[in-house]
């Protein structure tokens, strides 16, 4: 038989679910109408806090000043699914995006970018790669399967030094006329791109070392 939770007031129900994992959360949400309406917004908004703790890419849309006032593509409160939306949705949505190894030019251009393992950074800027001791590099990023697979080995080393997602099967980028590069996702959901001779580690957040941006564990 199933309980009654209409029985009991909205603090104390939130109060135990405010315990809850986010997928026994919503498990909860749809026990009944009653506890579907249930107003969780604010655990949601907790649930996000403690899962993007280490992903610098999305803390900026844990506060409305940060949401209203930034707009650099460094993180992701100016993509419009996040606008006037709650905090479960939110939670979905980031779920989702942590995933995505496709890369857009706009996200490209405007992160801020490490350079082999170094503090040296690079940018994107107009379709070139900007980087010290070189001309401006021409920038294509292809919308097809990579033209080789990358070696097994590079994904082990990948997955060892930045516990990297598999490299995406729909997408890579020319760099000139250097050998493909690889796109893929560190652990804490900053960008990987790299080939045989180079490593790009995207950096979200201007103070991060490169210990916190992904270019080691």
């Amino acid at each position: 038989m199933m309980a009654d939770f209409s029985s009991l007031a909205d603090e104390l129900l939130l109060h135990a679910a405010s315990f809850l994992a986010p997928v026994d959360l919503l498990q909860l949400e749809c026990l009944s109408s009653y506890t579907n309406h249930l107003d969780t917004d604010i655990i949601w908004r907790k649930a996000c806090q403690r899962r993007w703790q280490k992903w610098p890419m999305y803390q900026s849309l844990l506060t409305s000043e940060e949401r209203s006032s930034r707009s650099s593509g460094r993180n992701r409160c100016n993509d419009p699914r996040l606008v006037g939306v709650g905090w479960k949705e939110k939670y979905r949505i980031v779920e989702c995006d942590v995933i995505r190894t496709e890369i857009t030019m706009e996200e490209l251009e405007d992160l801020n970018w490490y350079f082999n393992y170094t503090t040296v950074k690079c940018s994107f800027k107009d379709n070139f790669l900007f980087l010290e001791g070189y001309p401006p590099l021409p920038v294509y990023i292809k919308e097809q399967e990579p033209p080789q697979p990358p070696p097994n080995q590079w994904f082990s080393i990948c997955a060892d030094e930045f516990a990297a997602r598999p490299f995406s099967k729909r997408q890579w980028l020319q760099i000139a006329e250097f050998e493909p590069h690889f796109i893929s996702r560190t652990h804490n959901a900053e960008w990987l791109i790299i080939n045989e001779n180079v490593t790009f580690v995207s950096c979200s957040d201007d103070s991060h070392d490169k210990t916190n941006n992904g270019t080691t564990k």
